[in-house]
């Protein structure tokens, strides 16, 4: 008998978790044994994901430089939390939904302690400016 394949995925908006649940319902489909563990909203809840306590998703929801920047020591908090959660429940896969900078640290986080495979849903966009993404793409992420 096989195991489950443990599957942690992080959507920290609607457009994601809209784009999560399509993955996440093609293995549903293919009759692939799966758990969740990560977060997400309304549409990847119905894969019974199970969450980090006391951690919402909407604090990972910022963009810009000032929202980040206020929120930092919570942000912070969060990702460590995530990133625990992750490896105490020795998922086999990541996929990360948008959100690059936020998922590119647990690409490479989780593929250095526990060697995940990484997946990335909606690629980050590389600027001349941001031309290092792409190296760490093609590092952390499969």
């Amino acid at each position: 008998m096989r195991k489950a394949l443990k599957i942690g995925i992080l959507s920290t908006e609607k457009s994601g978790d809209f784009l999560g649940s399509t993955f996440m319902n093609s293995l549903y489909k293919e009759d692939i044994d799966f758990q969740c563990f990560g977060l997400g909203g309304k549409d990847l809840d119905k894969f019974n994901i199970t969450r980090p306590a006391d951690i919402e998703r909407d604090v990972l929801n910022v963009m810009g430089i000032v929202d980040p920047v206020l929120n930092l020591t919570e942000i912070l908090r969060a990702r460590k939390k995530i990133l625990n959660f992750f490896i105490q429940n020795k998922i086999d896969i990541f996929i990360g939904i948008d959100s690059p900078d936020l998922n590119l640290y647990f690409h490479q986080k989780l593929r250095q302690s526990i060697a995940t495979t990484n997946f990335q849903i909606v690629s980050p966009s590389v600027w001349a400016w941001r031309s290092g993404r792409v190296k760490q793409l093609r590092k952390f992420v499969d």
